[in-house]
């Protein structure tokens, strides 16, 4: 089997990855879209007219944390990295500060939630963001089904990018996913 993987050559998530499957001996084809000689077009046709008034949009309680989470998953394998947040601070993946991202662990609660969600939606891999308030309670904030963790396995150690390749190259220790009937 070979493995496809389309992004940016700057996509240093990727590099991690193609690594991984490099030395386990898998086959790669790295593409970036921006190569090919033409455009790519995604298309679609609203059912309600030509143009859209409003897009969707997200809005969340602002929540005083003392720190982010980023809980990336992988298959059944959960990876969970805080970064301690300076007051008043809404995104902790941005902004010059002296903390960096340390591996943490995950309440129970939250890695059952996390595996249900995961099942629920058909994910093998998502990266959520949380943040923690003052008294230690993980607020859920979002699910990036294509979330970057670069920036954490960088700061962590933590075997992210194994985990993936593992994965991808269906390597039996890749902690695949049992089907859950909810």
């Amino acid at each position: 089997m070979t493995v496809l993987i389309l992004t940016s050559e700057e996509d240093v998530t990727a590099d991690m990855v193609v690594a991984k499957l490099h030395r386990m001996g898998t086959p790669v084809v790295r593409l970036d879209p921006a190569d090919l000689p033409d455009k790519v077009v995604l298309s679609a046709h609203y059912a309600h007219g030509d143009a859209v008034a409003a897009g969707p949009a997200l809005l969340q309680r602002y929540i005083p944390k003392r720190a982010d989470i980023r809980l990336t998953c992988v298959g059944n394998r959960l990876f969970a990295a805080q970064k301690t947040a300076e007051p008043g601070q809404i995104d902790g993946r941005y902004g010059d500060t002296p903390h960096t991202w340390e591996a943490t662990p995950v309440p129970e609660r939250i890695g059952r939630s996390v595996q249900e969600y995961l099942a629920r939606a058909g994910l093998a891999y998502a990266a959520f963001d949380f943040a923690v308030d003052e008294e230690g309670a993980w607020w859920f904030l979002e699910c990036n089904q294509g979330g970057q963790f670069g920036f954490v396995e960088l700061e962590t150690g933590q075997p992210v990018s194994e985990a993936v390749a593992l994965w991808l190259s269906q390597h039996p220790a890749a902690g695949r996913r049992p089907e859950i009937h909810l």
